[in-house]
């Protein structure tokens, strides 16, 4: 049964192929025999108005596109300063609200925009950070290591200059030396 409507929509879909091409080579065909009609001014006209429309529409699809990679990359930021201040907190052993644990509602929804606009490499590092911060390991150099990468990744995936020192990444973020 399953072959049978395998081969079926196979069959529909390349006859629906075949169906859109002729139409497109009869519609091309008619324009063309449109265009040869025309005078010479008005052919020349007809080119001119032709490559103006296209040329505008190219310019504004490149700038729906700058707009809406904008818009991603502020969004972006927004979640990994988020993330940075959630890891510092961490660090730190007391969260800026002054409880001790991190609320559980507040890291699901970060996660869950984390996984939404993060990278693969920001997501991996900061489930490293955060299973070395369960372990109990804060004031080990393996969880400054992972900050460090986890910065650095944030870094790249905004377009910046990813390398820095993990001495300075820790002095920025956490205060520590």
């Amino acid at each position: 049964m399953k072959t049978s409507e395998s081969i079926l929509s196979v069959v529909f879909g390349f006859a629906l192929l075949a169906a859109l091409l002729i139409s497109g080579y009869f519609m091309f065909k008619y324009v063309a025999d449109m265009y040869s009609t025309l005078d010479p001014q008005t052919r020349t006209l007809v080119t001119i108005a032709s490559i103006v429309s296209i040329v505008c529409a190219a310019i504004i699809a490149g700038g729906f596109k700058a707009r809406s990679s904008a818009e991603d990359i502020a969004l972006k930021a927004k979640v990994y300063e988020l993330l940075a201040a959630f890891h510092v907190d961490q660090l730190k052993g007391t969260l800026t609200d002054g409880k001790e644990r991190p609320d559980m509602i507040d890291l699901i929804k970060l996660e869950q925009l984390l996984s939404l606009h993060g990278s693969q490499k920001v997501i991996t590092t900061h489930k490293q950070l955060r299973s070395a911060m369960q372990e109990g390991t804060k004031e080990s150099n393996e969880t400054s290591r992972l900050l460090n990468k986890l910065v650095q990744a944030m870094r790249a995936d905004l377009g910046g200059e990813p390398n820095i020192k993990e001495k300075d990444v820790l002095e920025l973020l956490v205060g520590q030396s």
